[in-house]
């Protein structure tokens, strides 16, 4: 049964990115100063490699184990009213499906998340963009509570962005608005991006990208590193190489995001992420980058560092599905399904915070 506005509700939320999914209970309310609630959070890999159907079954099966368990152990209280979930991918949130993704995201376009998920469930469900989510969920209940407009970067296996201006998420025509990782950058030139297309910031600055450009600077001698969180370690420990790829591709991505706060002029910036989590050194030249660009009306304004991690997608998502979330887009959606017809499969092995096209 929906809960009256006044009530406390329960949402389910699940949080669907290139490495992990996961679900929790969050609790909203709609008392003063109240903020969102969230409960036990499982996941489970998302195993993008098998394709599109084989990670809808485990965002389902999730969903239902998240569900069922949240049922046990409030037999008296108020069950879930609705299930708000952030995907990666571009998103129609009309009708709830993906109708494009990434290479990190192999067979995930055309996916009917809303469709196959309120089905199993027997409830209403919103789906929103991943690094959208991330950044409503900052905007509404983290580090911008309060503020009219946030500029988000989100930044582990990918790298996406999300706009609020006017407490409004921006979605843009195609739900395109906000895609920070697909911005070029001189020092990406020549490098393919996980879209297909070659100079964007994504190449060199996700967690993927950092792993990629380090292995292409290796010099005879330097240790192997798989990851964007190896090569940090590898930096923190005095590596040459390593230290020289986490300080150029962060103060890279510094640019680019006061170049687009030139678009936006927000109250805050937010970074979160995994490759967030680098250390001193990154965000040193992430900081350095951002301030060398911006005007001098800017100045005031620096990156910080989010205050809700990871659980920031599964409270935005909440809060779309509860109807709290106030969007600006056309929900018209030309039918494409991948960004590159002849980007690789290849996907990474971050924390997927940014996963987020």
């Amino acid at each position: 049964m929906t809960e009256p506005r006044g009530a406390a509700r329960r949402i389910l939320a699940v949080d669907i990115g290139g490495t992990k999914i996961a679900a929790a209970p969050v609790t909203l309310s709609d008392a003063p100063e109240a903020r969102a609630a969230l409960g036990p959070v499982r996941t489970t890999a998302t195993a993008a490699a098998r394709g599109g159907p084989a990670v809808l079954r485990r965002v389902v099966e999730l969903a239902l184990a998240v569900a069922e368990e949240h049922a046990a152990e409030n037999p008296d209280g108020p069950g879930l009213s609705a299930v708000g979930i952030a995907s990666a991918g571009v998103v129609d949130t009309v009708r709830g499906r993906i109708t494009s993704a990434t290479s990190l995201m192999p067979g995930w376009a055309g996916t009917d998340l809303a469709s196959a998920v309120g089905e199993a469930l027997g409830l209403p469900v919103r789906v929103l963009n991943d690094v959208h989510a991330h950044g409503y969920g900052e905007w509404a209940h983290g580090f911008g509570a309060g503020s009219g407009s946030l500029l988000l970067a989100a930044v582990g296996t990918g790298l996406g962005g999300a706009l609020i201006d006017e407490s409004r998420l921006l979605l843009g025509a195609r739900s395109m608005a906000g895609h920070l990782g697909h911005m070029n950058h001189t020092a990406a030139a020549g490098l393919e991006c996980s879209c297909g297309r070659t100079g964007h910031i994504e190449s060199i600055a996700s967690g993927t990208g950092v792993a990629a450009w380090y292995k292409q600077r290796m010099r005879r001698g330097d240790p192997p590193a798989e990851t964007g969180q190896h090569v940090a370690e590898l930096a923190a420990l005095g590596q040459d190489t390593a230290q020289a790829v986490i300080r150029e591709s962060a103060s890279a991505l510094g640019e680019v995001l006061g170049s687009a706060a030139h678009l936006l002029d927000p109250a805050h910036v937010v970074v979160s992420g995994s490759v967030a989590e680098a250390g001193v050194l990154w965000w040193d030249a992430l900081r350095e980058g951002f301030a060398g660009t911006v005007m001098d009306p800017l100045a005031d304004l620096q990156p910080r560092l989010g205050a809700l991690g990871s659980g920031a997608p599964l409270i935005g998502a909440a809060v779309f599905a509860d109807g709290g979330g106030t969007l600006t887009h056309t929900p018209h959606h030309a039918p494409h399904h991948t960004l590159s017809d002849t980007a690789s499969d290849a996907h990474g092995d971050e924390d997927d915070e940014g996963d987020r096209r």
